[in-house]
């Protein structure tokens, strides 16, 4: 056939648009980034949709003068930047297909206006010739049928997409990107679409380290600072977000560090908590205290967006910069939570009230489109990644709640949308634990009861028998030192913690959590039978138990709410079963009572400090002042061990002069907890045990589908 003289201007596909006047590629009407080369492949291709376009045929139209040497690479490389662009794949192709050693071809259906170009004037397509005279009447009535027909048709149709809601996203395939085993704590990831940035404690120090998108080694990224914790990488990959955390404090210095290298930029004299960009890059949004900030790169203009009832941290604003979510610690309850503000600092409010009960929510992010937003949540001991629909296009409906992505068997932390919304990368965890003692003649940690993960135990008085607590699945077991004779005591859900041996061996004091239960104090025989609470129908959580000399009282911290500021000391009488409180005890937690009856020790809310009480003068007496974790007395009674993150160092204190000592480092250590914490305590001969933690962390990919 000859040349008609009609051409296509406009051509439209799916959700994308080619303004060819403007040179720009549209998605839902909005401009997104394509340069230059394959805008002209894209546009070559679209004047011949449904048909070969040689590479010969490309060629000449990127280089008309002859001078590109590499061909075969530049041309690839527009292709490859075309799809990216579309979201499209050469394996699976929607818009581009690929024919070896021939060309390209546009495969998807391509809609246009049609014009004339010898005249420039408009016409419809399939009307483009007058019809026969004749022949106008039969088609006009034809029409009006066509044009009934097309409105029920397309009534029929939007009934369709109201009452059909988008599918939820799924996962179809979960990818592992790392493989660095057990030395490292991974935090926070960040992704500037080409590589993944985190942070990670190894050794006992933090660092920035980075791997592609694809996967691979992780590479340590330097800095000049001693502590850098990665807090938000800039919407367009270039700047980090740095703060400097050594071991202490409340507030840190905040950074800006390029992300191909340079010099830290000190933000001021501001000091956060945690931090965030907004879309712009020219303002900085962070934490302190309790309170939602608000700053210039610089430091300056600082303003307070708003007060939140609780600690904040996590802060993040959406793409289009009109709401800010950040997480929220509940210091009373120890619930985390999301909460939601509009950036002008109004309509302050949870994002997901009576959702989770107890709330465990935080670290949300929102995809680069801002149509998900992902978010990691705790139930039943099980952390995962969920997502909300954020929001649906023209005329159709999508359940707006949130939909869990992962369900074990590993645990998913701090869920990052990639920039190209077709994964999600997370921290992928696997708990495992491993009880060590120290061996103070070769100065050396050696196993303690290998090949099994225990997080807590407890000897009877004659070391006959050992309680303990396994580890992550946090059930009591009775067994042997050498582990035989083995009995469950407790299932799940039931959590368990802390279990103390009566000094008669005939009863187990312990704390447990039943999800979503607070804590409360136990007691079970160690024949096995349904576990007691202390004090049924009580409210207030119940911690830290433990057993006067002689069996016929138990001590342990009481709170209302479950608050630090509210918690004070009990003692239990098991003959009588009256309760009573410990003079002066307000605030104080973690009582233990010396073996030889004189003393209980207890913590200071807040502050961690060591307070012994002196039951011969009824009277509180203030130990050194020094950050304490999980005090032990020693078998003699002369001396009190501990950890702390002072160093981290393994201590003892003698009671009779307060002389403080250290035992042994724990610098090098990689424990369990947050932040360096864990357990430890004491075996039979007074070597100090300590968990260390065997978890695997590891950085995963999600392919999802999220429609």
């Amino acid at each position: 056939m000859g040349d008609t003289g009609r051409s296509r201007q406009d051509p439209r596909f799916g959700i994308f648009e080619l303004d060819l006047q403007a040179g720009e590629l549209r998605k839902h009407g909005l401009r997104i980034r394509l340069q230059e080369q394959p805008f002209k492949v894209l546009a070559a291709l679209l004047e011949r949709p449904g048909e070969v376009v040689t590479r010969e045929e490309l060629r000449k139209r990127l280089w008309p003068d002859d001078t590109f040497v590499d061909f075969d690479h530049g041309l690839a490389s527009a292709i490859n930047r075309l799809r990216e662009a579309l979201g499209d794949s050469a394996e699976n192709p929607r818009y581009v297909e690929t024919l070896p050693r021939r060309g390209y071809r546009f495969i998807a259906p391509v809609d246009g206006i049609t014009t004339d170009r010898r005249t420039g004037v408009e016409v419809p397509p399939e009307e483009a010739r007058p019809a026969p005279v004749a022949g106008r009447l039969l088609k006009s009535r034809y029409t009006k049928v066509t044009a009934t027909a097309g409105l029920l048709a397309a009534v029929a149709f939007v009934t369709l997409f109201l009452t059909r809601p988008l599918p939820p996203p799924r996962v179809l395939h979960i990818v592992q990107l790392t493989a660095g085993g057990p030395s490292a704590n991974l935090i926070a990831l960040a992704t500037d679409g080409v590589r993944i940035y985190f942070s990670r404690e190894q050794a006992g120090r933090w660092s920035l380290a980075t791997i592609p998108v694809s996967g691979g080694e992780p590479i340590e990224i330097s800095t000049p600072l001693q502590w850098p914790f990665l807090e938000d990488i800039s919407p367009d990959g270039s700047e980090f977000l740095v703060s400097d955390r050594p071991e202490f404090g409340s507030g840190y210095p905040l950074y800006i560090v390029p992300v191909v290298g340079g010099s830290a930029r000190r933000v001021g004299n501001v000091e956060v908590g945690c931090a965030g960009w907004l879309p712009d890059r020219t303002k900085i949004l962070y934490t302190h205290g309790r309170g939602l900030f608000l700053t210039n790169r610089g430091g300056s203009g600082t303003r307070k967006l708003v007060s939140t009832p609780n600690d904040p941290y996590w802060p993040r604003a959406s793409p289009d910069g009109k709401l800010i979510r950040f997480s929220q610690w509940d210091s009373v309850t120890f619930a985390h939570s999301l909460w939601q503000v509009a950036a002008d600092g109004t309509g302050l409010r949870p994002l997901l009230p009576g959702w989770n009960n107890p709330p465990n929510e935080c670290c949300g992010q929102w995809s680069a489109d801002g149509r998900y937003y992902v978010f990691q949540s705790t139930r039943q001991g099980m952390t995962s990644t969920w997502a909300i629909r954020e929001s649906v296009g023209f005329l159709q409906r999508a359940k707006l709640e949130p939909v869990r992505l992962t369900d074990g068997p590993i645990e998913t932390f701090a869920p990052l949308v990639s920039k190209d919304g077709r994964k999600v990368f997370v921290i992928g965890n696997q708990e495992r634990a491993e009880l060590i003692r120290y061996d103070a003649q070769a100065r050396q940690f050696v196993p303690f009861l290998p090949e099994k993960s225990i997080s807590m135990l407890d000897f009877t008085r004659d070391g006959q028998w050992l309680a303990y607590v396994s580890y992550p699945e946090g059930t009591l077991w009775k067994s042997k030192p050498d582990m035989t004779q083995r009995v469950q005591l407790t299932a799940p859900p039931m959590q368990v913690a802390l279990p103390r041996w009566s000094p008669d061996g005939k009863l187990i004091a312990f704390q447990a959590q039943e999800p979503p239960g607070s804590f409360k104090i136990h007691l079970v025989s160690p024949q096995g039978g349904t576990p007691q609470p202390l004090t049924p129908g009580e409210t207030a959580d119940q911690e830290n138990p433990g057993w006067s000399p002689d069996g016929n009282l138990l001590v342990f911290c009481q709170g209302a709410d479950a608050g630090y500021g509210a918690r004070d000391v009990r003692l239990f009488d098991v003959r009588t079963r009256q309760l009573s409180k410990l003079p002066a005890s307000e605030g104080l937690y973690s009582p233990r009572w010396s073996p030889d009856g004189r003393y209980i020790a207890a913590l200071r809310s807040g502050e961690e400090y060591l307070w012994l009480f002196d039951l011969r003068v009824r009277k509180w007496i203030e130990l050194p002042r020094i950050p304490v974790g999980y005090p032990t007395w020693s078998h003699d009674s002369k001396y009190i061990y501990f950890d702390s993150p002072k160093g981290p160092a393994f201590y003892r204190l003698r009671v009779g002069d307060r002389k403080l000592e250290q035992v042994l480092s724990l610098e090098h250590l990689r424990m369990t907890g947050s932040f360096g914490w864990g357990w430890t305590g004491l075996a039979p001969d007074d070597s100090p045990l300590v968990l260390r933690n065997l978890s695997v962390q590891e950085i995963y990919a999600l392919d999802w589908e999220a429609p």
